[in-house]
């Protein structure tokens, strides 16, 4: 091989890297990102991420399309049991989403404050940070503080009475009264 040729074949492969266009040159970008994107991904899913040592399928690492997929055909259950039987109590489901399958874990993590809501529950504030939607600890502490002695047990027991005779009772009497009137109104008819 001559030096001729070697400059030959240099410029040559110069030539396929060097920007044609502004198409070429946005192309190239895009690809390169997406390459530094994946790679980034794969690092944090396998090196970084708090969930990486949760046992799940391999995919979910990077996707919960599985989940969404049989949510959306209302048959997630039945995903989460085949997870459960499969895996384990604790498996992950999405890159950053874990089922829990037994009660008394889950009633562990949902006691304690060291875990925050995640930006979903932000997503349903429509008129607002409320107790159901809010993430800062304070504001929730002080809100239940204010609502947790109406969900007592004693007190809702105590309330029963009330609820049935000023709710579901009057509920019943007036699908009764309607009821009674469509047959009044079908009699008149025939």
């Amino acid at each position: 091989m001559t030096l001729n040729m070697v400059s030959a074949y240099l410029r040559s492969g110069a030539q396929l890297l060097a920007p044609t266009s502004v198409t070429a040159t946005f192309t190239k970008l895009t690809l390169c990102s997406l390459a530094i994107y994946a790679c980034t991904s794969l690092f944090h899913a396998f090196f970084i991420s708090p969930l990486r040592h949760i046992p799940g399928p391999w995919y979910t690492k990077f996707t919960g399309i599985v989940r969404k997929y049989h949510a959306w055909r209302h048959k997630e259950h039945f995903y989460f049991i085949r997870m459960f039987e499969k895996y384990g109590p604790i498996v992950r489901v999405g890159p950053s989403k874990v089922g829990v399958g037994e009660i008394t874990m889950f009633r562990k993590m949902m006691s304690t404050h060291e875990m925050p809501k995640s930006q979903m529950y932000t997503d349903f504030s429509a008129v607002g940070e409320n107790i159901f939607t809010t993430r800062n600890p304070e504001f929730n502490k002080a809100r239940r503080r204010q609502i947790g002695p109406a969900f007592a047990s004693a007190y809702v027991r105590k309330m029963e009475p009330l609820v049935m005779s000023e709710g579901v009772e009057k509920v019943c009497r007036l699908f009764d009264t309607q009821i009674c009137a469509a047959k009044h109104m079908g009699q008149d008819r025939a």
